[in-house]
């Protein structure tokens, strides 16, 4: 802004103006600037976010990665619900930044804003740089990668894997190598295979070499590397990474409420799809369709479905809504204007939430820094830590103290599938000498039974905090006489 107000106020010749227009001029170059103001925008409204302290499952990444950087091996010594790559990469950020909430928090970023960039390319080579823009703008102004794209809960860098994969498999052509990306997404988050499983089968009816190059790729970063980790771990990576997931209690919100949720908060993105049977040329919709209703079919028969479950998704229905969206405003019929009104209500809407986030998504969580200043001034260096799985794990970071046992999962859906045995827990608890214990009522471990008597009979209450958006934290303080 301030330098067309230079060009205007003070370029009298009009040289900087005639460069400008010249540049605007070259349609080689346009679309890259477009793009590139697309991009800083979307780093602009996440910026707020990269500093924040939130209590959330990322806490229990980054306390599980720096274990890893201090030599600790998943598996072995602490549980993990999930495939390694995700802690060990975050493990990278704290041996070369230490604990620095900005280090980790661009993970995420990083790797949302290159997701955008190869939706783009792939966009443009299939359906033309226009759609690659509309496509990247209906992406990472979502209403969930806007709200998510700092949180590390491993979505992000496992669809920038897929994106990857994706972008080698289905503009490049290079099966192996899409494999072989496609099989590192896979080891960042499980769900990341689905595109890679609907690939597999449209390969095998349709072209048999290139599924046998493109199996050989996912075998050697997915196949293999888990056969691995069965052979040295046994169940105790069996047990968290796979069986977990099928003996989870439905609970909580229901998945019908979370699809609710998200046709209410994201329908800009989905509404074009409707209009998808109205469109003639459909070349090259075939792939990512096939890939959205099968992640759409995850989604139905999960369990227990978070809404950021359905970035990856989006990713996928942005692809086609990018070019849904641009073949109809080419059309000289009454689509054409429809598209027009639906652009500008779309925006008035991202703009709301835009300010949504930035206000309340992304806000101050203050009660963490008050905490931290209570657990130093009234406990020694080696006190333990343990409690709320998105509370104890930040606490222990930003104090520097250990969590017990380095018990640093804590979901209260450990307990009820069966995977993490509460009595195993709170003798762990019951032996240390001195802790201090963050619960939050009605969470977490403050919604199991045991765990609330124990604190109650066992322990005293320290102190009470209240966030004005995350409620109530109690820290309880346990003591034992060692003998």
């Amino acid at each position: 802004m301030l330098g067309l107000l230079n060009i205007f106020l003070f370029d009298r010749r009009g040289t900087k103006l005639k460069k400008l227009l010249s540049v605007l001029a070259d349609m080689k170059k346009l679309p890259l600037m477009i793009l590139i103001f697309i991009l800083v925008l979307f780093a602009l409204v996440q910026l707020k976010g990269v500093s924040q302290l939130y209590p959330g499952d990322e806490q229990t990444y980054h306390y599980m990665a720096s274990l890893v950087a201090d030599g600790a091996v998943p598996y072995q010594d602490f549980f993990v619900s999930q495939p390694p790559l995700q802690v060990y990469f975050l493990s990278l950020m704290f041996s070369l930044f230490g604990f620095s909430i900005v280090a980790l928090k661009m993970v995420p970023l990083l790797a949302t804003i290159g997701s955008g960039v190869l939706l783009y390319l792939t966009a443009r080579e299939k359906f033309g740089w226009q759609s690659g823009i509309v496509s990247v703008a209906f992406f990472l102004f979502s209403f969930e990668v806007l709200s998510k794209s700092t949180f590390n809960f491993g979505v992000n860098l496992a669809l920038f894997f897929v994106a990857l994969g994706f972008y080698l498999l289905y503009v490049r052509k290079q099966m192996l190598f899409a494999g072989l990306v496609f099989g590192i997404a896979g080891m960042v988050r499980f769900y990341a295979i689905i595109p890679a499983l609907v690939i597999g089968v449209l390969l095998l009816v349709k072209k048999r070499d290139a599924f046998v190059r493109f199996c050989l790729g996912f075998a050697g970063t997915f196949v293999l590397p888990n056969i691995v980790l069965l052979l040295v771990f046994g169940s105790s990576y069996y047990t968290p990474v796979i069986a977990y997931h099928f003996l989870k209690v439905a609970e909580g919100t229901s998945t019908f409420s979370v699809f609710m949720n998200i046709l209410s908060e994201n329908w800009m993105v989905l509404l074009p799809l409707v209009l998808l049977p109205l469109l003639k040329r459909r070349k090259n919709f075939q792939l990512p369709l096939f890939i959205v209703l099968a992640y759409v079919v995850f989604l139905v028969l999960s369990k227990r479905v978070f809404e950021y479950y359905f970035i990856p998704l989006f990713y996928f229905v942005s692809l086609l809504t990018g070019s849904i969206v641009m073949q109809l405003l080419r059309n000289k019929n009454m689509f054409r204007y429809a598209c027009v009104v639906f652009l500008v209500v779309a925006g008035w809407f991202t703009l709301g939430n835009v300010i949504f986030v930035e206000n309340i998504i992304l806000g101050e969580f203050a009660a963490a820094q008050e905490m931290a200043t209570y657990i130093d001034e009234h406990s020694a260096v080696g006190t333990l830590l343990f409690g709320d799985v998105s509370t104890a794990p930040l606490l222990g970071l930003m104090t520097g103290r250990s969590l017990v046992g380095n018990i640093v999962d804590t979901n209260g859906m450990t307990f009820t599938a069966g995977v993490v045995d509460v009595d195993v827990v709170l003798d762990a608890l019951s032996a240390e000498q001195d802790v201090i214990v963050v619960a939050r009522p009605g969470q977490s471990i403050g919604n199991q039974r045991r765990v609330v008597d124990y604190l109650e009979t066992a322990c005293s209450v320290m102190t009470f905090y209240e966030d004005r958006v995350e409620g109530q934290f109690v820290l309880y303080r346990c003591t034992q006489e060692i003998i």
